[in-house]
């Protein structure tokens, strides 16, 4: 499209970047504007937020937008040499309890999970923060949109391609084959005017409005950490001068934009909202200026019916993370004519939605009805501009923002669990439930797929015997999250998740490692189904190296010892809110061995229930640190497959977690086990003899060099009571994160084994990797050796 030519008037960031698109499409362009320094785009803060408000929502182009506007951001940095986008972490202090519940169910779905960072306790950060309810992360940046303009003009520029002069509307006039503008023919007009289009008269009636913004510029006597500290009152984001920007007001629509005392007392109140101690500072600039919005929080792009005239404008206060994508997709619509993104609003569905739209109000009619009177009388006095229709009411929530669920009127809270409840129950047991449960509000479950890759090649070294690599697969796996929220409030929870075996091509069966369907409320949850102990959950929160190389399994559980780590078969476990503070998790299974076909005495189910199980944890989460304690109670079986299972037996485990962030680097964890009847020792031919009771206890180090980048260490020892069962483990390695999701290890691990015992450090916890019978701890040749294993990995969660 060489051939086309479109003028575009305005060179904030909209009119930069959608420049950059028709230019980068073979298409020519000619930018004219005014220069104003008020602008909103030259004066933001620039705050990249894919999740913001108080529901945490992406813009409303949607996840897709945000991803291909930061990854545009990137593309530019690198084209024109300059970083514009610098990542950083956003600390967002919590204000009330609902937000770490919809955290904590953001954290439960893509996309939003990848947006969102760790959860932190009072007092994280050495008290920086203003957090008495905790806080939590938000991945997000600043986008230097001032530098990005300015590179912009200087471009334009050296292509003849920027004019700085005042546009006005009646300058240039529709004609059969275009725009004339100053004598030049262009293909088509395109006004990314921001604030001005509120007053063009071409636009009126696709409900464009400004809302005022006021920003500070402070200077600290102290320097600031790089965080951006945001909340939905107020965000302070520091520059790389030193400096920071603290905003933003938000006054009323369609009223000036200037410089008020009130709203710099407004800002500077914020600080304290948000650090702790707050840091003494100068204000070395106060900014006021106009967003370009619309009346339902909508951006608008595209042509006016039937005319060579178009726009891009009412990015309101999400405008960076909004307008990469729009200006691509707008440039491929007016070159290609492809449709553009559904989370914006073409001018001609706000036009239509107008003209059917039904007042409610006679008043409302003639107000409406004397505003495009007097729109009408004020452009009679040119042929070239377009009839002004009268402008729409604020339309309702947009497609993408769900309406709350309520309960019905007249139903009260108890009622809906308790009909919920029996709903669930009926569902599970095949009871036809006597309660009448509310119909759900939205037909649509949540459903996810997620996963995690996790490949090592690695070298496994066993005393004088053994000596390989090999290719692991370290705990992967792949599984389907839906949720489902009744009106009533509840949120229904199902998952299914299996085992996969990357380095051999195959995986294990559905629900081979969880499968259970749940309630989830602010009480708490309540699931039913195949899951982990609670003790299994509780040792993999104080293990800097689970489902890896160096996994405390491997010397807490020995060779037959898997019930503290294992999952409870026909299981009910129910666990309180996820805050902090005190918390309870409580698990019973009503049976839970599984059945040898050779045994046909073992087929009853359940047994009368004589083999059922529990598994129960306390713990505390407080500003810098979160321990927890628990005891389980187990049935085991003496025999394994092929061989025949020959007796049932009992046995007890307690564990006891610790960790403690000394500073914001530093993490110190240990942890304590102590199980009753259950660590098996063998015959000097490799016979079982028994189970004897044992202790293990470990400690852990991580330290977090810089952004990306962390070392871990852990050390772990056990005794057993009989004589010679014994081992120490050692484990280390650097970790890089390279994003959110992936992460780059190396570890080394060794097992120093006494005499009777023959542990290795790779062989629990992770679903593949060598023969897992190389080194039974039955065979008396291995005994009292030294293991070792290095692993090179890297791990991918989607």
């Amino acid at each position: 499209m060489k051939d086309a030519h479109y003028l575009i008037v305005g060179q904030g960031l909209a009119g930069t970047l959608t420049a950059f698109a028709l230019l980068d499409r073979g298409a020519q362009v000619s930018v004219v504007d005014d220069g104003q320094e008020a602008a909103a785009s030259r004066i933001s803060g620039g705050l990249a937020t894919a999740l913001a408000g108080p529901r945490l929502t992406f813009p409303a182009l949607g996840a897709a937008g945000v991803t291909h506007s930061w990854r545009r951001y990137q593309e530019l940095g690198r084209q024109f040499g300059q970083t514009f986008l610098h990542r950083r972490t956003m600390l967002h202090p919590v204000a009330e309890r609902d937000e770490i519940r919809r955290y904590r169910k953001r954290c439960g779905h893509d996309p939003y999970r990848q947006w969102l960072g760790a959860f932190h306790q009072p007092g994280a950060y050495r008290g920086l923060l203003a957090d008495p309810l905790g806080s939590f992360e938000i991945h997000g940046g600043v986008v230097d949109t001032a530098a990005l303009i300015r590179v912009g003009a200087e471009w334009l520029r050296e292509r003849n391609a920027l004019q700085r002069r005042c546009f006005a509307p009646s300058e240039f006039s529709v004609t059969g084959s275009g725009i004339r503008y100053r004598e030049q023919l262009f293909t088509g007009i395109i006004f990314c005017d921001g604030a001005s289009a509120r007053d063009n008269p071409w636009l009126r009636g696709l409900g464009l409005t400004t809302i005022p913004g006021e920003v500070l510029t402070l200077t600290p006597e102290s320097p600031l950490p790089s965080y951006i500290f945001h909340s939905p009152g107020g965000w302070l984001a520091p520059m790389p001068d030193g400096r920071a920007r603290l905003g933003a007001t938000y006054g009323r629509p369609d009223t000036p934009a200037q410089p008020t005392e009130a709203a710099r007392r407004q800002l500077l109140a914020q600080l304290p909202r948000l650090l702790a101690r707050p840091p003494v500072c100068s204000v070395s600039a106060h900014h006021a200026g106009l967003r370009p919005a619309t009346t339902n929080k909508r951006p608008i792009a595209g042509r006016l019916p039937d005319s060579p005239v178009a726009l891009l404008n009412g990015l309101g206060s999400r405008a960076v993370l909004q307008a990469p994508y729009l200006a691509e997709a707008l440039a491929d619509h007016l070159l290609y004519n492809q449709p553009l993104p559904t989370g914006c609003d073409t001018p001609e569905q706000k036009l239509a939605a107008r003209s059917t739209t039904r007042p409610r109000k006679a008043s409302a009619v003639r107000t409406t009805q004397q505003a495009a009177d007097t729109a009408d009388t004020a452009q009679a006095t040119t042929t070239t501009q377009p009839a002004s229709p009268t402008p729409p009411p604020t339309p309702p929530l947009g497609d993408d923002e769900p309406v709350p669920h309520r309960l019905k009127q007249g139903a009260t809270r108890t009622s809906a669990l308790l009909a919920s409840g029996t709903l669930l129950l009926g569902a599970l047991f095949g009871i036809s439930p006597s309660v009448q449960a509310a119909e759900a509000a939205d037909e649509r479950p949540q459903v996810e797929v997620y996963g995690r890759i996790n490949l090592s090649i690695d070298r496994y070294h066993g005393g004088d015997e053994y000596d390989a690599f090999h290719l692991a697969s370290n705990s992967s796996r792949i599984g389907i999250h839906a949720t489902h929220t009744l009106e009533t409030g509840l949120t229904l929870l199902a998952e299914v998740e299996q085992v996969i075996d990357i380095n051999y091509g195959r995986g294990g069966d559905w629900g081979s490692r969880s499968a259970f369907l749940g309630l989830k409320d602010n009480w708490g949850s309540i699931k039913l189904g195949y899951m982990n102990t609670v003790l299994k959950d509780l040792r993999g929160a104080f293990d800097l190296f689970s489902g890896e190389m160096g996994d405390s399994r491997n010397i807490l559980r020995g060779a037959h010892n898997p019930h503290l780590d294992g999952r409870m078969r026909s299981g009910l476990r129910y666990a309180s809110p996820n805050q902090p503070g005190w918390g309870v998790e409580l698990q019973y299974s009503f049976d839970t061995e599984k059945r040898s076909d050779s045994q046909p005495d073992y087929q009853t189910p359940a047994d009368d229930n004589e083999l059922s199980a529990y598994s129960a944890a306390l713990h505390y989460r407080g500003e810098r640190f979160k321990i927890a304690i628990g005891h389980e109670r187990f049935y085991g079986s003496v025999g394994t497959d092929p061989e025949p299972v020959t007796e049932r037996r009992a046995g007890e485990g307690y564990r006891l977690g610790f960790s403690f962030d000394l500073t914001e680097q530093v993490r110190i964890l240990t942890f304590g086990q102590v199980t009753q009847d259950a660590y098996p020792y063998f015959s000097a031919d490799g016979d079982l003899i028994g189970y004897a009771d044992a202790v293990g206890a470990g400690i852990g180090l991580r330290y977090r060099i810089s952004e990306n980048l962390d070392l871990r260490s852990q050390y772990y020892a056990f005794d057993a009571d009989e004589n010679g069962y014994g081992a120490r483990m050692v484990a280390f390695g650097p970790v890089y994160h390279a994003d959110s999701r992936t992460r780059l290890y190396v570890t080394y691990a060794n097992i120093n084994n006494d005499s009777e015992s023959c542990l290795a450090p790779w062989v629990h916890g992770r679903t593949a990797g060598p023969d897992r019978e190389a080194m039974p701890d039955k065979s008396p040749a291995d005994r009292g050796c030294t293991t070792w294993g290095l692993a090179t990995g890297i791990r991918y969660d989607f």
